[in-house]
C-alpha cells in the first residue's frame, strides 16, 4: 500500500477507499511508534473531520498555497507551520508519512495542550486505553481546537475507524462511578432547638 494525496480546498477529496487506504498507512506508522489503537483512531477521526485524511488538502474557503490556511491531515494552522519545517527537511509537503511523524513528534514545538477537562499530557494520550469517545474529544479539545468542533462527527468516524482497523465493535465504555450520596441522620439525632 501507499499514500494517496489530493492537492485540493474543497470538501469530500477523497474517496471512502482512498480514505481508508491512508488510514492503514497511519495506523502503522503509529503503532510503530508505540500509539494504542485507541489513540489512533481517536486522531483518525479527527483527521476525517479536518481533511478526510488527505496530507494534501488545504482549508476550505482559503486558496492553495495560502499561508494562513489550515494544510494537511490535521489542518496545521497556518500552514507554514507544517511546510516551512518540511521544506527544511526536504520533504515533499503533500507525503503523509512526514505528517505522522510530525504529528508524533511535535518538531516545531508543542501542539498538546492538556486542559483541564482533558487533563492527559500526549505521551498519556499516546498510550491510553480510554474510552475512544473521550480520546477523540481530547485530541479535539487539546491538539485541533477546531473553531467548529463537530464532536460527534468526529467521534463517529472514529467508532468506524476502529470498526475498519480492528475488524470488531469498539468496546462499551465503562459506566461512570456511581456519586457517594450523603446519609442524612434520622431526626431524633438533630437537637431541638424551638417547641420542645
Amino acid at each position: 500500500m501507499s499514500w494517496v494525496a489530493h492537492v485540493s480546498n474543497k470538501s469530500g477529496s477523497m474517496t471512502q477507499s482512498e480514505m481508508e487506504q491512508n488510514a492503514t498507512e497511519i495506523n502503522n506508522q503509529l503503532r510503530g511508534y508505540g500509539w494504542t489503537l485507541n489513540a489512533i483512531c481517536a486522531v483518525l477521526g479527527n483527521m476525517q473531520q479536518e481533511s478526510y485524511l488527505n496530507p494534501a488538502q488545504w482549508q476550505i474557503g482559503y486558496d492553495i498555497g495560502s499561508q494562513s490556511a489550515g494544510y494537511g491531515l490535521v489542518q496545521f494552522t497556518p500552514s507554514t507551520k507544517y511546510t516551512n519545517w518540511a521544506n527544511e527537511q526536504g520533504y515533499d509537503i503533500t507525503y503523509g508519512e512526514y505528517q505522522v511523524y510530525a504529528i508524533d513528534a511535535q518538531p516545531w514545538g508543542t501542539e498538546y495542550i492538556p486542559t483541564s477537562d482533558f487533563p492527559l499530557s500526549y505521551s498519556e494520550f499516546k498510550v491510553s486505553d480510554k474510552d475512544l469517545d473521550y480520546l477523540t474529544e481530547a485530541f479535539l479539545r487539546n491538539y485541533e481546537r477546531a473553531g467548529v468542533s463537530a464532536l460527534e462527527s468526529r467521534q463517529q468516524y472514529a467508532n468506524n475507524w476502529y470498526k475498519f482497523l480492528s475488524g470488531e465493535e469498539p468496546p462499551t465504555p465503562d459506566p461512570p462511578e456511581p456519586t457517594p450520596t450523603k446519609k442524612s441522620m434520622p431526626l431524633y439525632f438533630y437537637p431541638c432547638v424551638r417547641y420542645c
